[in-house]
């Protein structure tokens, strides 16, 4: 009992470093673009626009709901700078929208 206490606490201590390095280090105002699919998180009114990546998320900020809205649910490239970084606290990255453009759906 005591032995699997010794073996899991070193291993539960190393999975935040192992989770720091699957992403890119980022910087604020970085200029960062992305693909992924644009998903909205909450409820009206208060709806946040998500790109989900492959390896991350991004809260998308700057953008009026008639520039989202239409492609919610649809592959997206987005353009922009790092408003908020990943992993302060439990709020998701976030960038700051200069661009932002639906993808060709794939067949």
């Amino acid at each position: 009992m005591h032995l699997s206490r010794w073996i899991a606490l070193p291993v539960l201590a190393v999975l935040p470093l192992l989770a720091s390095c699957a992403s890119p280090a980022y910087t604020l105002g970085q200029p960062v673009t992305a693909e992924g699919k644009l998903v909205l998180k909450g409820n009206e009114p208060f709806a946040v626009p998500v790109l989900l990546g492959q390896s991350e998320q991004w809260e998308l900020t700057g953008l009026k709901q008639q520039q989202y809205v239409p492609l919610q649910n649809k592959a997206v490239r987005v353009r922009g700078t790092v408003a908020r970084l990943p992993g302060e606290g439990l709020l998701r990255a976030q960038l700051q929208v200069t661009e932002i453009k639906g993808l060709p759906e794939s067949k």
